[in-house]
């Protein structure tokens, strides 16, 4: 893997952003989950057709980072990885730093969290300024919601794709309930899944990382006004645009008689159920477009409602009430920030997601499985040869590598969900990988297949 030296910053004008030096840059290098996700990257199949930087505030650690990665792979210096040592100031000497860091790749990748309390807005800013692609991992919906606001008629300007949530959150929760909507779509002939209500049920098992607990922590100290005001399914949706049907909000039980299915409580569920949302929002915003015949635009329909729970029960399976509701009222402690699971959960980790959405004369099923810990292995990494799959990565990949193949509404530019973004793209990159199956059928397919299974 070619790894380099630092880079000396040149004045913030015209003639120092022209075409992007890298194809990623990974800001927060030095975290535990970069680490693995560098290795990801460095084993990928397409290795030959990006490069990469790594960078963040520490130049001792940078420089340590690339040093091991060097021995590592006994590269000759002519290989050395770039590393940008450059600190997240809002000042007026900070900023023009960041932005010429932000410059010199086509799209970033931001693991620096909290992203509220670390500056990671400048980031945003000068990709929406210049054109350049932004991803994360970000759960702090009042944070996004500010991006929204600040930044999303600026990208769309420069045709910057601003997709924050690239993880586990909310990839998942909103790649499901996309393709349950192409698929009624095209049970209904039409671009209009005519939803009428749409369910996730996720089952996994895997570690807790010192990162997420330090976000859920930074948000006690965030101005409880910034939280209020985004809280909600709707907190994502444009101001003016329709509200549509409201879903059936927060609580302890969930259940779907269609699979069936009992869970309870998912810690990350109002966040997801927002991107969703917003997802729905775009999309029928786009109802033109859909009526014009684009395969890439689906819209979700007027009485789209969703709600999403957790699973606790053995793998394959769905949950029992009686589990449901023990469940619901436990939540278990995490790391320190720094730190994350053990090689071990790592590999014995596995996701599950199941979603059921039902419109008024047909119901279909999707599934998403991934083996490994769904919030590090399946994000970020796999150790064995081109093995596994990192949706944060994949998402990287699917705007510059695959960017000519995004649909109009990510062609366009803003500030945007997963769904919207990359759509087909970033399911067929997750399925054309070992440790990742996402599959859509209609409810007889699904029993029909479990059924089968239960005969072997």
């Amino acid at each position: 893997m070619p790894l380099t030296t630092s880079i000396t910053y040149t004045p913030l004008d015209g003639s120092s952003f022209s075409k992007p030096k890298h194809t990623i840059l990974i800001y927060g290098a030095t975290s535990y989950t970069a680490r693995l996700l560098i290795d990801y990257l460095a084993t990928h199949p397409e290795r030959k057709q990006f490069t990469f930087a790594l960078a963040g505030r520490n130049p001792e650690k940078l420089k340590k980072l690339v040093d091991d990665l060097h021995q590592a792979n006994e590269d000759g210096e002519e290989g050395r990885t770039e590393w940008i040592a450059c600190a997240l100031e809002d000042t007026e000497e900070g900023y023009p730093k960041v932005a010429a860091m932000v410059s010199g790749a086509e799209v970033v990748i931001n693991l620096a969290g909290p992203y509220s309390s670390h500056n990671a807005e400048l980031l945003v800013r000068a990709c929406a300024e210049l054109g350049r692609h932004y991803i994360d991992l970000t759960g702090e919906t009042f944070w996004i919601k500010e991006m929204i606001e600040k930044y999303d008629y600026l990208a769309s300007k420069t045709h910057a794709i601003i997709v924050p949530s690239c993880g586990f959150d909310s990839i998942p929760s909103d790649i499901l309930a996309y393709q349950s909507a192409l698929y009624l779509a095209r049970l209904n002939s039409s671009n209009n899944a005519e939803i009428e209500s749409s369910q996730t049920f996720f089952n996994t098992k895997g570690g807790v990382s010192g990162g997420t607990i330090a976000s859920f922590k930074a948000m006690t100290e965030v101005d409880p006004y910034r939280i209020k005001r985004s809280m909600g399914e709707f907190a994502l949706v444009p101001a003016g645009a329709s509200r549509g049907v409201s879903s059936i909000g927060l609580r302890p039980y969930y259940s779907s008689p269609l699979i069936p299915a009992h869970g309870s409580f998912f810690v990350m569920g109002p966040v997801n159920t927002a991107i969703v949302r917003r997802s729905w929002s775009l999309f029928r915003s786009q109802q033109q477009l859909a009526s014009q015949g684009s395969a890439n635009v689906v819209t979700y329909g007027d009485k789209f409602t969703y709600s999403e729970s957790q699973v606790f029960d053995k793998r394959g399976g769905l949950g029992s009430r009686v589990t449901a509701w023990l469940q619901a009222i436990f939540f278990r402690m995490a790391p320190q920030p720094g730190s994350g699971p053990s090689e071990k959960t790592l590999r014995g980790g596995w996701l599950e997601g199941t979603n059921v959405s039902k419109s008024s004369g047909n119901v279909v099923v999707s599934t998403m499985k991934g083996q490994g810990d769904p919030g590090y292995w399946l994000t970020s990494h796999s150790r064995s040869a081109f093995r596994g799959l990192g949706m944060l990565v994949e998402s990287a990949l699917s705007l510059t590598l695959s960017h000519g193949q995004l649909s109009p509404i990510a062609q366009q530019g803003g500030v945007l969900t997963p769904a919207a973004a990359f759509g087909d793209v970033i399911v067929e990159r997750l399925n054309s990988r070992d440790e990742f199956e996402i599959e859509t059928m209609t409810l007889q397919e699904w029993r029909g297949k479990r059924e089968g299974k239960k005969d072997i």
